[in-house]
């Protein structure tokens, strides 16, 4: 985005440099400015300006063709621009230097201040809200004693967590609306309607797709282990990523009228549901031809001792992790001690002796189908958390852009959503984990009403380029 906007777009987003005389040329920004975007390993391998040059302007060209290709979808400029500007202020959110408050004689307080008041203007007009209300959202909450509501200040590292959290709830409405919108497209599913005024980025979210025959395509493939992992790790080996199928309208029937699932797709479960329809079929041909069958281990195949160990009711991860997520005390030591003693009698689950200077229960083993995989369990309570205060959720709901309001409005269907993921109401805490368990169940009902058919890879990819390989 940075590399393919003009440099007027830019400056409309508040990402080009002060030009350094009236008049001068706008600069715009690159992705070393934010501190969201800085880190990029292509960013950091990418040293000479020559290098730097074409990487621009094979961003550039990406751009361009993304943009024809959405325009193709159904999505004009205008909501592409919708996005841009959410990205923006996302970038901007990132810049937001939160640190402990200066006291008069010097020292400091335990309560967070924001240092740079021209970020802070920039991030919330793109976000439709005044400075001072963002500012007031981000550095405290509002708690309710009786009648009365008192101001509770939050740490510097309480407000670092809930800008970051903020952050990411931007992005990922963002994308549920991107997919969503394009899913719904007339140009996707067939339909005779143009889409109108209200067409685009401007439909909301919980439009269900039409019940239209469609091929679903997913990448069930994928499995992570680095020197450390963590609850992302788990999820991608778990819950296949982010990445959501998109499902097209075609001449395909599927067995049901099933919608079309939003998210996740699972290495775990989309391993043992293709076990499942392999096995089944070599079978029902080994008995059509009077072949008879080898014994094998069946539970290897349906793989039901690790996926018992995520979901289980009362002893799997998901269900552990979101009690332990409410518990007063509740720490990521505790969190995997339980775990542990509630799944003792399954071999698929190790807790491996403490590396030197880590404290026992910092980490646990799951053996997966693709093998196994030491995950640290630091950072677990807070990543399941995903802090997103109730105040920022109310606040963007009365965004004077009427784009951003919408994607934090509450759904039809669900009273008391707080934030992503997260119910408020009598049916108790569910967290992120809990929503990925949702929407994997959403999916896995749709493939098995589903006609599956898969397609094996022919040459795998030997470089991240894209025209390097052939599927």
């Amino acid at each position: 985005m940075l590399a393919g906007l003009k440099p007027l777009e830019a400056a409309e987003l508040q990402l080009t440099h002060e030009p350094a005389a009236a008049g001068g040329t706008l600069r715009v920004l690159d992705a070393r400015a934010f501190q969201y975007t800085r880190g990029s390993s292509s960013i950091n391998s990418t040293n000479s300006p020559a290098a730097l040059k074409a990487e621009a302007e094979r961003d550039k060209t990406a751009l361009r063709e993304m943009g024809r290709a959405l325009e193709a979808l159904g999505l004009a400029h205008y909501d592409q621009w919708q996005a841009w500007r959410l990205l923006a202020a996302v970038l901007h959110l990132g810049n937001l230097k939160l640190a402990p408050a200066a006291r008069a004689d010097g020292s400091t307080a335990e309560a967070a201040e924001l240092r740079d008041a021209a970020t802070l203007s920039m991030a919330a007009k793109l976000l439709g809200l005044s400075p001072e209300a963002l500012s007031g959202a981000l550095l405290s909450r509002c708690i309710k004693a009786g009648a009365e509501y008192i101001s509770t200040p939050y740490s510097a590292a309480e407000a670092v967590a809930l800008r970051d959290g903020l952050a990411k709830a931007l992005y990922a409405r963002l994308f549920d609306r991107v997919v969503s919108s394009i899913n719904t497209s007339p140009n996707v599913n067939g339909s005779d309607d143009d889409g109108g005024a209200d067409g685009g980025l401007a439909k909301g979210i919980a439009d269900k797709p039409r019940n239209r025959p469609f091929i679903g395509m997913l990448d069930i493939f994928g499995f992570e282990d680095f020197e450390t992992n963590s609850l992302e790790q788990l999820l991608i080996n778990y819950v296949r990523g982010r990445s959501p199928p998109l499902f097209c309208a075609s001449g395909y029937e599927p067995a049901t009228d099933a919608p079309a699932p939003s998210r996740p797709q699972s290495n775990e479960h989309m391993q043992a549901i293709f076990n499942e329809i392999i096995f089944l079929a070599a079978q029902a041909e080994a008995a059509e031809e009077g072949v008879p069958l080898p014994v094998f281990d069946a539970e290897a195949v349906s793989n039901s001792s690790t996926l018992s160990l995520f979901s289980t009711p009362h002893r799997g991860l998901f269900s552990l992790l979101n009690e332990e997520c409410v518990f007063p005390k509740g720490t990521d030591i505790s969190f995997t001690a339980k775990f542990a003693a509630a799944n003792k009698d399954n071999l698929r689950l190790q807790l491996p002796p403490p590396a030197a200077g880590e404290q026992r229960g910092a980490s646990f083993a799951v053996t997966h189908y693709a093998g196994t995989v030491c995950y640290s369990s630091h950072g677990f309570l807070l990543k399941n958390k995903d802090p997103f205060s109730e105040d920022l959720l109310v606040l963007l709901r009365t965004s004077t852009e009427p784009f951003v309001a919408s994607l934090f409005a509450p759904p039809p269907h669900s009273k008391g959503e707080a934030r992503g993921g997260r119910l408020k109401s009598g049916r108790g805490f569910r967290g992120v984990v809990g929503k990925y368990a949702t929407e994997l169940e959403e999916l896995l009902r749709v493939i098995r009403s589903s006609r599956a058919h898969f397609i094996r890879c022919c040459l795998l990819y030997t470089s991240p380029s894209p025209r390097d390989g052939l599927l």
